[in-house]
């Protein structure tokens, strides 16, 4: 499954890069590190400016994929590469008005698996 081929605003949030390192310190105060997963990953914000049409589109794919393991390649605008994602939360709407009528500003949460 591919995430729709739909514009993105390039002003959108860099991606947080997450890494599952976790830090502790042993009773003598000696730091411990141990990594809960194999690499590094990203979240990303990406955001786009749809019709109404379009909007329906988005919200119908991310309807498809919210549950189980509905995982989706996903191309990043900034670097070109291919991410396999999920959604890491529900998209968040607001719409605006422009000369063409009503278009929505879309804003989704995109975690790499």
């Amino acid at each position: 499954m591919k995430y729709p081929d739909f514009k993105q605003l390039a002003e959108a949030d860099k991606p947080n890069n997450l890494d599952g390192v976790k830090i502790d310190r042993a009773s003598g105060g000696a730091i411990r590190t141990r990594s809960t997963w194999d690499k590094m990953r990203r979240v990303m914000t990406v955001k786009h400016i749809l019709t109404p049409n379009k909007r329906d589109q988005l919200m119908s794919f991310y309807n498809s994929t919210r549950t189980g393991d509905a995982r989706f390649d996903f191309e990043w605008w900034a670097d070109g590469k291919t991410y396999q994602c999920v959604f890491a939360q529900t998209p968040e709407e607001q719409w605006i008005r422009t000369q063409k009528g009503v278009r929505w500003l879309v804003t989704c949460q995109l975690a790499e698996v």
